[in-house]
């Protein structure tokens, strides 16, 4: 019986362990875009929303600001005016600078 508890209580802190490995990367270059913004996205070539460059979909969260306002970089803090889209799970969904992003500092939870 405690072996037994000692592979249960084993196998939770592996399963907790997975889920904070995985939620502090992006699993996709579509982390932080807003839903409404999801078919903006998705152009072969996205202007910056302030209309001033051009960008292609694989720079698109690749860690380095490539637009003065932060269009392509939502999920990472490459961009100082970046901004994440938060679901904000049992409350109203916002956005906060992506600099606040997985920086180490518990705030919103944000699942995409």
């Amino acid at each position: 019986m405690k072996h037994r508890l000692s592979l249960i209580y084993l196998s939770f802190i592996l399963i907790i362990s997975s889920r904070e490995s995985s939620s502090s990367i992006p699993s996709n270059s579509f982390i932080g875009i807003p839903p409404q913004d999801e078919d903006y996205i998705k152009r072969e070539i996205i202007k910056c929303k302030n209309g001033s460059k051009k960008f292609t979909k694989a720079q698109l969260n690749d860690d380095f600001c490539d637009c003065p306002d932060g269009t392509d970089e939502p999920g990472t803090s490459a961009c100082p005016l970046g901004k994440f889209y938060c679901k904000n799970i049992g409350h109203a969904p916002s956005f906060l600078y992506s600099s606040r992003v997985n920086d180490g500092i518990c705030g919103m939870i944000c699942l995409r």
